[in-house]
């Protein structure tokens, strides 16, 4: 996909997102999170935002005010703050509604949504849009990672070649195969790099483009415990 086509459809996602009906909210931010994971060139972007970012750092300054939000203000932090935001929207670690409902003032939560939208929808889609265009933006330098486990990296890179082995054989393919072999490459050489943090990222990808096919999402939620056993969570 041309760079100017994944720009539009993420544009897309973000405006569908913005001027959806609350009912359909919980829809729309999965279709942007399925955008986000079929773009290669946006995903790049999100996996280097993710290298050294502590979410859960990033959540308590921006909510150490009581009643306001605030998103960091280095591009790299915000960028993988807001969408690692929508993503535990999406898997409902985080109920939106009563975010929303803590963090805005308005007299209806369609217009507290609005203001959401407008504040840290519409900033991180601009972010992200601008990056990929090729604006300069700060690299943050990556600290000294241990090294992964031999029998770990052994244990990951076999069930990544049973998951492409999977869905290279399936007949009912009902998720972008391109994409998700792309994202296992990309795993495959994060794994020689020994960066968890990228790996996590990638694995989260792919949670989200095959969660559609329950046989695929139960082989990668495989590969996410594994993954989240390194990390100690």
């Amino acid at each position: 996909m041309e760079l100017l086509d994944e720009t539009k459809c993420f544009e897309e996602a973000c405006d569908k997102l913005a001027n959806s009906k609350l009912a359909l909210v919980d829809k729309k931010i999965a279709e942007l999170l399925s955008v986000v994971a079929s773009s290669e060139r946006i995903y790049s972007l999100i996996a280097e935002c993710m290298i050294n970012f502590n979410y859960d750092n990033e959540m308590k300054r921006a909510t150490r005010r009581m009643g306001m939000f605030t998103l960091p203000k280095e591009t790299y932090t915000s960028i993988a703050f807001v969408f690692s935001l929508f993503d535990n929207f999406d898997k409902k670690k985080i109920n939106l509604f009563k975010f929303i409902d803590t963090y805005y003032v308005a007299e209806t939560q369609n217009e507290k949504f609005i203001m959401f939208c407008n504040s840290i929808l519409a900033s991180w889609k601009d972010l992200v849009v601008s990056s990929i265009a090729g604006v300069k933006i700060k690299t943050k330098q990556p600290t000294k990672q241990n090294k992964l486990d031999v029998s770990v990296v052994s244990r990951i890179t076999f069930l990544l070649k049973d998951l492409s082995m999977c869905i290279n054989t399936k007949k009912n393919k009902r998720v972008n195969v391109v994409a998700v072999n792309k994202i296992i490459d990309a795993l495959l050489e994060a794994l020689e790099l020994n960066n968890i943090t990228i790996i996590t990222a990638f694995v989260i990808a792919l949670e989200e483009i095959c969660k559609i096919d329950k046989v695929l999402s139960m082989k990668i939620a495989t590969i996410s415990d594994v993954t989240c056993a390194i990390k100690g969570e």
